[in-house]
């Protein structure tokens, strides 16, 4: 079992798609060995350029198995639902960063830019090999990935 597998399983149905995530589980979300690439998005329902990256992101895990890739939702417990009814046409791994994800986020998260979305690229011993701050696209995913050459 990968470490990351601990927080929570993979997305098996509509029951399983969102678990909560606290301050100390994110830590080992981030930094926790792993046997493959990590990327962790943080987003939020009420985000545009959040949502607009959903497709991307879903279709990123599908085409790049060898990488897990994670949402991170910053919204209020109460938009829970509307997070259900973004994520219902993908199957990505989510979680439902709370209480209080601006205080969580930059004691979290090594420099945290303070706005969303933010995507981390985390190698195998749960190093940071890249980030993207605002919307990620593919390409700039596959270039955080490559070995430093």
């Amino acid at each position: 079992m990968r470490p990351v597998d601990r927080v929570a399983p993979a997305p098996t149905g509509p029951a399983d798609r969102i678990h909560a995530l606290g301050e100390a589980d994110l830590r080992v979300l981030l930094t926790a060995p792993s046997d493959r690439p990590r990327i962790v998005n943080f987003w939020a329902s009420w985000c545009g350029s959040c949502r607009d990256e959903l497709p991307m992101l879903d279709a990123f895990a599908i085409t790049h198995s060898a990488v897990d890739v994670v949402l991170v939702s910053v919204d209020e417990p109460g938009d829970v639902p509307e997070v259900m009814r973004l994520l219902a046409t993908t199957r990505l791994r989510t979680f439902q960063l709370g209480p209080d994800p601006a205080d969580i986020l930059p004691r979290t998260v090594s420099g945290w830019p303070r706005v969303i979305p933010v995507t981390l690229v985390l190698g195998t011993g749960g190093e940071e090999l890249g980030r993207v701050v605002g919307q990620a696209d593919e390409e700039r995913l596959l270039r955080c990935l490559e070995p430093a050459g």
